[in-house]
C-alpha cells in the first residue's frame, strides 16, 4: 500500500468519526437558555445563564440539578435532595430561591424517571 493511499485513508476515516462524533454530541446534548428577564427557582443559577443538559443521562444523583415535566404541567427546574431506587428509581426535588417560587417535591410527591427531561452537565454565563 502506497503512502499516498494510506493517507487518503486516514483523511476519510477522520472525517467520518468526525462527522459521526458531532452527530452524537447534537443528538445528545443541548445548551438551553434561562429567560434574561425572569427569575431561576434554584439560587446557583441566574437568569439570563445557559445551561449545558444531558437529553439522556444515564445517572441522576443527589445534587444533580434536573429539568423535569409532571403530565400535563410545564418543564421545570429542580434538584435532587433525596433518592430511592428500590424498585423503580424516584426523585424528591427541592428549590432554594424564595423570591423565585418553582415546582418540587413538597407539591408534586416523589418524582418518577419518566418525568426527567435531562440533566445539567454546566452553567455557562456569557
Amino acid at each position: 500500500m502506497s503512502p499516498k493511499l494510506l493517507q487518503r485513508i486516514l483523511r476519510n476515516a477522520t472525517l467520518v468519526v468526525t462527522f459521526a462524533g458531532g452527530l452524537y454530541l447534537w443528538n445528545r446534548f443541548e445548551l438551553f437558555d434561562l429567560p434574561a428577564e425572569g427569575c431561576s427557582p434554584l439560587q446557583s443559577l441566574r437568569p439570563g445563564n445557559k445551561l449545558w443538559v444531558d437529553l439522556y443521562p444515564r445517572r441522576i444523583g443527589v445534587g444533580d440539578v434536573v429539568f423535569f415535566q409532571p403530565p400535563g404541567g410545564e418543564i421545570s427546574l429542580g434538584r435532587v435532595e433525596r433518592l430511592e431506587e428500590d424498585p423503580q428509581p424516584r426523585y424528591w426535588l427541592g428549590v432554594d430561591d424564595p423570591a423565585c417560587p418553582g415546582q418540587d417535591s413538597e407539591a408534586l410527591g416523589w418524582v418518577s424517571r419518566d418525568w426527567i427531561q435531562g440533566r445539567m452537565m454546566m452553567a455557562l454565563d456569557f
